[in-house]
């Protein structure tokens, strides 16, 4: 029914343009005019269903790229342009709270260094310290690897906090990380995991109130301990408390990430 309602249409059209152009003219309407006016707007018809077909499936292809987007930021925490809502706990008490250790779950896919063990925190005034403990630390690990675009986010560990009980976004992040800025000339860098800490820049980000966007406001500290396994970050989180909520992940670009939202 549609594809004959579109022929009528494009009958009357036709019909309706040459007739114009013969009477401007001063002549007679023809069939074969008629048919050759037809014809060409049915080119153009055919035309504008296949750009619309093609754009149709462009925006499918970039609703994609942008769910997946969202999935791997919202896991690792980082400023992404988009507002994150943090995950729910099932129970008020499922809620990680500063002072806390909390268990991640066993993976056997994931590299030990973005395996999260366990994460515990402590808080000293507004001064919030967290220690993942990850899976295992290698003897190396290797940075502004081919496999990473230019200006990409190759490495995290990042705790996030929910300053208040009614926040529905982030307010800051205390986070590891190492962007890759590099030329091709200076990539792969094998880097020992006792001098893994000078690659990393560590800061705590602050979100704006809608959580679309943050800004680093203070440089953190930062250390690893290749013996126990772990990632120390500590620095000033202006208004947390001890019911502040807190989200932890760690990611790599290539490999995958790991994340721990609540008690078990």
């Amino acid at each position: 029914m549609r594809h004959k309602r579109i022929a009528v249409s494009l009958l009357v059209l036709a019909l309706l343009a040459l007739s114009v152009s013969q009477l401007n003219a001063g002549g007679m309407v023809t069939l074969e005019g008629l048919m050759t006016a037809l014809n060409n707007l049915t080119q153009r018809h055919d035309a504008l269903e296949e750009s619309h077909a093609a754009l149709e499936e462009r925006v499918a292809e970039l609703e994609e790229f942008r769910e997946e987007f969202l999935s791997m930021a919202s896991a690792h925490g980082s400023s992404v342009g988009f507002p994150m809502s943090p995950p729910q706990c099932e129970q008020p008490e499922g809620f990680i709270l500063p002072g806390q250790k909390v268990v991640g779950e066993e993976s056997e896919s994931l590299p030990g260094h973005i395996d999260l063990v366990s994460v515990s925190s402590s808080l000293e005034g507004e001064t919030l310290t967290v220690t993942f403990e990850l899976a295992e630390l290698p003897a190396e690990l290797t940075f502004d690897r081919s496999g990473v675009q230019k200006d990409v986010l190759e490495y995290s560990w990042s705790a996030s906090v929910v300053i208040g009980e009614e926040d529905d976004h982030y307010s800051y992040e205390l986070e590891a990380t190492h962007f890759v800025f590099t030329t091709d000339a200076s990539r792969d860098k094998v880097i020992s995991i006792t001098e893994v800490a000078g690659q990393l820049q560590a800061n705590v980000w602050e979100s704006d109130a809608e959580g679309y966007s943050s800004m680093a406001i203070s440089d953190a500290s930062l250390e690893f301990s290749p013996t126990d396994n772990t990632l120390t970050l500590s620095g000033r989180i202006p208004g947390i408390t001890g019911n502040s909520r807190l989200y932890f992940g760690a990611y790599d670009f290539l490999l995958g990430y790991d994340a721990i939202s609540c008690h078990p």
